[in-house]
C-alpha cells in the first residue's frame, strides 16, 4: 500500500496507535521493518514506513524511484503501509505522528560520514540528515527508538538491558518484552558505584511487573560508568541485542534532559536499540538551552569525572603537608600585612593550600557524598584553627607596628569582594575539571585571596582591634562560602551529579546546596548591612566636616573632629583654636546647624583652645 504526503486519497488515520519507521534508503527501510514487525504484532498496531529518499547531488541525475518491493522485506508487504515524503526527515515524521496517532517511532542511527565517503556535497547532506535524526530522537513527539546495526533476520534470543539511571522505565521494559521472543532471555545490568550484593526489592518488583516473574535475570556489577560496564559485559557473554535507555544530562537531576549514548553506539559490536520518551516543554526548553550554551564547554565523560573526583578527594585531606603549608602561608601573609608589602602577600597566596578543599567541598555537595563533605569541611576548619594562633601571636609580639592599608583594606568586605570570590571559585573548579588548565591554578589562588583576610583577622585580634578583626573574619567567611558555591555550580555544569537511585545521596545533594545557599545569603546580608552602615557613616562624616568648616569663624583653626553615629543621637566632638568662640551658645548654634543638615538629633561637645592675638606698629624714630 502506498500513499503520498498531501495526497487527498491518503488513507485515514488508524484507530490504534501505529508503529512508524523512518528511512532514507531501501536497505535502511528493510533493516528497520524487520525489527519493527514483531513489535507491531505484539502491540496490535499498524506498521507505517515513512520513506524520505536522500536528495540527489546538485547537478546529478535524479535516482530511479524505489518501489515498495525494494523497501519491504519479503513476507511483510501485507503488513506495511508506505508513506512517501519529500520534506526533510524530521518534518515528515512529525507530520505523520500528528496525523496517524503514532505510539512508537523507530529511527536509524547515522554516524558522521568519513572524509573518503562520497563527495563533499554528499557528506554535507548526510551530516544534515544525521543531525535531524539526532534532534528528532532527543525531542520525540512520541516514544522513540534509535537503532544501530542489524539482526540480519535472526530472532532475538538474548537481550542485555542497560538503564539510564535508577530503576528502568516502564516503556523500556515494554520494549524489552516486545523485542524478545517467547523463549528469549533478558539480563538486566545493575551498575553500582560500590557493590552492594543482591538487587534492591524495588528493582526486583519493577522487573517482575514489566517482564513477568522468572523471565529475567539481574547482573549486579561495580563499575565507574554504565558504558564501561555494558562493554565489559558484552565481552564476557554473548547477546543478540543491547537495549539502552537514553541517559540524562543536565544542570539539576530533576531537570535533566536525555542525550544520545554516542560512546556505546560507536563501540558496541552487536545491534543496539536506544529508548527515549517525549519530554515536557520545560525539559525541551532546557535541553535546547543546554545544546547552545552548555555543550560549548564540551562536557566531561564518565571516566574524566571519576578522575577529577579521585584527584580532588586526595587533595582535600588535611594531612601533614596541608597543615605545614597552612602554617607557612599564614606566617608569610601576616608578615606581608605588617610590612604593608603586596608582593609578600601574593607569595602567601601562592603557598596557601586552602583552594583544593574548598573546590572539593563544592564537588562533594554535587555528588551528595556526606563523607566527602566532611573531609573538605574538616580541612577548612583545621586550617583555620591552625592559622589563627600564628596571626594572634604576631599581633601580640609586634603590637606597635602601624597597621597599613593592606590590613585595613581587608576589614570592610563589600559586594565586589563577593563577586571576586564567586568568579575565583568558578575559575578554580573549571581549572581542576580541565586537567590541561592546571597552569591557571596559581592565578586562581592569587585572585581567591583566602589567607590574607584570615591572617589580618588574627593580627587584629592579637592587637585588641576586635571590630576590625570581625570585619576581616567576615571577608574570610565570604570567600569560603562563595568559592564553594561557585565550584558546585561549575561542577553541575560539567555534568557531575548524584545517583538518583541512592536516596541518601539525593538528600545530601539538596541539603548541601541548601546549606551553602543559606551561608552565602547570610554572609551577603551581613556584607550589605555593614556596607550600608559604612556608607551612612561616611556620609555623616562628610556632612559634619562640611558644616563645621562653613560655620567656624575666620579666626578659628580646626584641630580635629570626632564623630560617633552608632546611637540615635549623633555625638560630635569639635576641638578648635579660636579667640572669639567662648560660650555654650556657640556649641548650641553649631548643634542646630548640624541637626538641620543631618536630619537627626545632634549633641555637640565644643572644645575651644583660647588664642590671644595682638599687633603692634613700627617704633617711632628717636
Amino acid at each position: 500500500m502506498t500513499a503520498t504526503a498531501g495526497d487527498p486519497t491518503e488513507a485515514p488515520a488508524a484507530p490504534s496507535p501505529s508503529v512508524v519507521v523512518g528511512a532514507a534508503r531501501p536497505e535502511e527501510a528493510r533493516r528497520l521493518l524487520a525489527l519493527a514487525a514483531p513489535v507491531a504484532r505484539a502491540r496490535g498496531a499498524q506498521l507505517l514506513l515513512v520513506y524520505v529518499p536522500e536528495a540527489a547531488p546538485e547537478g546529478g541525475a535524479a535516482p530511479e524511484p524505489d518501489t515498495d518491493a525494494d523497501l519491504i522485506p519479503g513476507g511483510l508487504s501485507a503488513l506495511v503501509k508506505v508513506l512517501r515524503h519529500r520534506a526533510s526527515v524530521d518534518t515528515a515524521l512529525r507530520s505523520v505522528v500528528r496525523q496517524h496517532g503514532v505510539g512508537l517511532l523507530i529511527l536509524q542511527w547515522h554516524d558522521q560520514p568519513d572524509a573518503e565517503e562520497g563527495n563533499a556535497e554528499e557528506r554535507a547532506n548526510r551530516r544534515r540528515h544525521a543531525e535531524r535524526i539526532r534532534r528528532l530522537f532527543l525531542d520525540p513527539p512520541c516514544e522513540a527508538w534509535l537503532v544501530d546495526g542489524s539482526l540480519g533476520g535472526r530472532p532475538v534470543r538474548s537481550i542485555l538491558l542497560v538503564p539510564a539511571d535508577g530503576l528502568p522505565g516502564r516503556e523500556t521494559l515494554k520494549a524489552a518484552h516486545d523485542l524478545r521472543g517467547s523463549d528469549a532471555t533478558l539480563t538486566y545490568l545493575d551498575v553500582q558505584a560500590k557493590q552492594n550484593g543482591s538487587p534492591s526489592e524495588s528493582l526486583t518488583r519493577r522487573l517482575d511487573e514489566g517482564l513477568g516473574s522468572g523471565r529475567h535475570s539481574v547482573r549486579s556489577v561495580e563499575a565507574k560508568s554504565r558504558e564501561r560496564a555494558a562493554l565489559d559485559e558484552m565481552k564476557r557473554h554473548t547477546y543478540d541485542l543491547l537495549l539502552v535507555e537514553a541517559p540524562d544530562s543536565g544542570v539539576v537531576p530533576m531537570l535533566a534532559a536525555p542525550e544520545v549514548p554516542a560512546d556505546l553506539l560507536e563501540r558496541s559490536e552487536i545491534p543496539m536499540v536506544v529508548v527515549n520518551q517525549p519530554q515536557s516543554r520545560a525539559a525541551v526548553t532546557i535541553r535546547r538551552w543546554w545544546d547552545r550554551v552548555y555543550l560549548w564547554t564540551a562536557s566531561l565523560d564518565d571516566e574524566q569525572r571519576v578522575s577529577v573526583y579521585s584527584d580532588l578527594r586526595r587533595a582535600a585531606r588535611a594531612d601533614r603537608d596541608f597543615l605545614t603549608l597552612t602554617v607557612l602561608s599564614t606566617g608569610i601573609a601576616a608578615l606581608g600585612l605588617l610590612l604593608n608589602s603586596a608582593a609578600v602577600i601574593i607569595g602567601a597566596m601562592l603557598v596557601a593550600p586552602f583552594m583544593a578543599p574548598l573546590i572539593s567541598l563544592g564537588l562533594a555537595v554535587v555528588y551528595g557524598d556526606p563523607r566527602f563533605m566532611r573531609v573538605g569541611a574538616a580541612a577548612i576548619v583545621k586550617g583555620t584553627l591552625v592559622a589563627y594562633p600564628i596571626g594572634i601571636l604576631l599581633g601580640v609580639l609586634i603590637p606597635h607596628v602601624t597597621l597599613g592599608n593592606e590590613v585595613l583594606a581587608r576589614t570592610e568586605p563589600s559586594g565586589l569582594d563577593l563577586l571576586v570570590a564567586l568568579l575565583s571559585g568558578a575559575a578554580g573548579a573549571y581549572a581542576y575539571a580541565r586537567r590541561d588548565l592546571s597552569a591557571a591554578l596559581p592565578g586562581v589562588a592569587i585572585a581567591a585571596a583566602l589567607v590574607p583576610p584570615l591572617a589580618a583577622s588574627a593580627i587584629l585580634l592579637g592587637s585588641g582591634e576586635f571590630e576590625e578583626a570581625a570585619g576581616a573574619a567576615l571577608l574570610y567567611a565570604l570567600n569560603v562560602t562563595a568559592i564553594s558555591a561557585a565550584a558546585a555550580i561549575v561542577f553541575l555544569w560539567f555534568g557531575f551529579r548524584p545517583e538518583r537511585q541512592r536516596l541518601g545521596r539525593m538528600r545530601a545533594f539538596f541539603g548541601g546546596f541548601a546549606m551553602i545557599a543559606t551561608l552565602v545569603v547570610a554572609v551577603t546580608v551581613l556584607v550589605v548591612v555593614l556596607g550600608n552602615r559604612d556608607r551612612t557613616n561616611a556620609q555623616i562624616d562628610h556632612a559634619v566636616r562640611t558644616t563645621v568648616g562653613e560655620w567656624l569663624p575666620d579666626d578659628a583653626v580646626l584641630d580635629r573632629i570626632e564623630i560617633d553615629a552608632s546611637g540615635a543621637e549623633v555625638q560630635v566632638r569639635v576641638r578648635v583654636e579660636s579667640a572669639t568662640l567662648r560660650t555654650a551658645e556657640d556649641a548650641a548654634t553649631l548643634a542646630a546647624h548640624l541637626a538641620e543638615d543631618l536630619h537627626r538629633a545632634v549633641d555637640v561637645d565644643l572644645v575651644v583652645i583660647p588664642v590671644a592675638r595682638g599687633a603692634a606698629g613700627a617704633p617711632a624714630d628717636q
